[in-house]
């Protein structure tokens, strides 16, 4: 079996195709504006090696408008109310995004329910409501993991 040099390798599948990135102009949401900053930061720290989790993004709007796809999705595991980014380490956490004009909400349904579950297993939970809060967050849970 050949031998994998992982810095070298996450490139592929971390980077967006250059295509979709340079041939649309898409017009962002704040919550989209805010995610596309984070992940930007996020790709970065990675390829330094400077992020002792293992990230991801959860796509929950996949499916919303194909009611088979969403069953489907569902039957295999699909959690509603998941948290937008995931952070696998010694010590988890999971992040959700969230417009500035919806800071003085509390996350209900589906979402509340998650982060009462999450927390009840001790996996931190944040709400951010712009990149730069997510990254802090990311920062302090980095410093905690690397002191584990």
């Amino acid at each position: 079996m050949k031998t994998v040099d992982i810095m070298e390798s996450l490139p592929c599948i971390l980077v967006p195709r250059s295509q979709w990135i340079e041939s649309e102009k898409i017009q962002l949401g704040e919550e989209d504006a805010a995610g596309f900053e984070f992940a930007a930061f996020l790709r970065e720290e990675t390829l330094k090696d400077n992020l002792p989790f293992v990230w991801f993004y959860v796509p929950n709007e996949v499916g919303a408008y194909r009611p088979i796809f969403q069953r489907k999705q569902s039957w295999k595991g699909r959690i509603p109310g998941v948290p937008d980014y995931c952070f696998v380490g010694k010590h988890s956490i999971f992040i959700e995004f969230k417009a500035e004009k919806n800071r003085k909400r509390p996350i209900g349904g589906n979402q509340a329910i998650f982060h009462k579950w999450a927390e009840r297993n001790d996996v931190p939970t944040f709400v951010c409501f712009n990149a730069n809060e997510a990254i802090e967050k990311v920062v302090e849970m980095r410093l905690k993991n690397l002191a584990a």
